[in-house]
């Protein structure tokens, strides 16, 4: 979707909520009235408020098909700076790891920037379990800030793309995260510096940055590591 297209119909979206309070509280005063008019008058009533419910039907229709398209489809951005933050943090430990990732949401964007680290509860070469207190407190502290939950990454031991698939316990993890309300999408580190994006929902990711090249659909390679 081109930009000038998106405000328009964030521009839609936000017209049709307001159009929606302002007419259901003008039918609840006047309903309120229904009752003391005459039986003439009352006929005449309920028709203004069946075309004006007409209305709000349209309208919420519109704001809902928005809502679900905007959730089908989500759009992250990352650095490739980033990126390599990410890796760098990770790789460093021989021990599987992972964290969360933050950011601001910018035009429905969801700007991946921030690393949110958190204590694991077990840690070994090729597996690693977040410890469920840390979770809680790390989302709780999220929220306190205004920030949500973006991404959760983490490194598999080996080398190269066959190294980086996402396995049962991360769809697992993928899926309980996104179930649970968070538009969170995941990613896979090789040791070599390979990068795999996944979500059981579907999604959309942008690079900008130089030293990331693209490899396949959701697959990068971080350049400056090798």
């Amino acid at each position: 979707m081109r930009l000038l297209d998106f405000i328009r119909h964030r521009r839609l979206v936000k017209s049709c909520k307001r159009k929606i309070l302002e007419e259901t509280s003008v039918i609840i005063k006047e309903l309120e009235c229904l009752a003391r008019e005459k039986p003439k008058n009352a006929i005449k009533a309920l028709q203004k408020h069946q075309l004006m419910m007409a209305g709000i039907r349209e309208r919420i229709s519109d704001y809902f098909a928005w809502i679900h398209n905007d959730k089908k489809n989500p759009s992250y951005t990352v650095s490739s700076l980033f990126l390599l933050e990410s890796f760098k943090l990770l790789n460093r430990r021989e021990v599987e790891s992972l964290h969360f990732v933050t950011g601001p949401e910018i035009e429905g964007t969801k700007v991946l920037d921030k690393i949110v680290d958190f204590r694991l509860e077990k840690q070994s070469v090729v597996y690693a379990k977040a410890d469920a207190e840390a979770i809680r407190e790390a989302l709780i502290y999220l929220s306190e800030h205004g920030f949500k939950l973006w991404g959760c990454f983490h490194i598999h031991p080996g080398a190269g793309p066959s190294s980086i698939f996402p396995s049962g316990t991360d769809k697992t993890l993928d899926r309980l995260l996104n179930k649970g309300g968070y538009d969170c999408v995941g990613a896979i580190f090789s040791r070599d510096g390979y990068v795999r994006f996944f979500s059981s929902k579907k999604f959309e990711v942008n690079i900008y940055g130089n030293g990331v090249e693209k490899v396949d659909e959701k697959l990068y390679r971080l350049i400056e590591v090798h």
